[in-house]
């Protein structure tokens, strides 16, 4: 197989940009405009001389390189469910009175999410759980609600960037090739 251009791979990329904004654009489900543009990609693959099993090869290495992260993803789903459906965020809010002082509330607010994120591995997580249980705790306090969110949200994303159950943590580390401990 013949190399791309750098003339030619800036046209394929600004076309295949040009496709997801378009269904995007179109309101059509995100699925529509993603196929289309691995249908188009195989057929510039095949055009320039790549074998079938070349490109057989290809997406099954970059699907798995991908599984672990989406399977993060399904568990963090199936978690977010059943502590709402549980009724858990209610009782953290309970707990959170109980042990947080008005006084620290938004360093208490950082840290928490910042662990919780870590411990668990997710920003979205901490963010759909416990940063919800901490928002209506601060709104109940009358602390600026701004103020909350940037604490919930730094704090889940910092925890979210320093552990090694993350998803995009993994993620970034298997596409560059870097130990993951050595990426965080």
């Amino acid at each position: 197989m013949k190399k791309f251009s750098l003339k030619e791979s800036v046209g394929i990329l600004l076309l295949l940009l040009i496709i997801l904004a378009g269904g995007v654009n179109q309101g059509l489900s995100p699925e529509t405009p993603v196929l289309t543009v691995i249908a188009i990609l195989i057929l510039i693959a095949k055009l320039h001389g790549a074998d079938w099993e070349k490109i057989h090869q290809g997406i099954k290495e970059g699907i798995s390189t991908a599984l672990i992260p989406i399977f993060i993803f399904i568990l963090i789903g199936i978690l977010i469910a059943v502590w709402i459906k549980a009724g858990i965020i209610p009782a953290l809010m309970i707990v959170g009175f109980k042990l947080i002082s008005v006084k620290f509330f938004v360093p208490s607010v950082f840290l928490v999410c910042a662990l919780v994120g870590a411990s668990i591995g997710s920003g979205f997580t901490t963010i759909s759980t416990i940063g919800i249980a901490l928002f209506g705790m601060g709104i109940t306090m009358n602390m600026n609600p701004a103020l909350v969110a940037g604490a919930i949200l730094s704090g889940a994303i910092f925890g979210d960037k320093t552990s090694p159950l993350s998803d995009s943590t993994n993620l970034a580390s298997a596409i560059s090739g870097t130990d993951l401990f050595a990426h965080i």
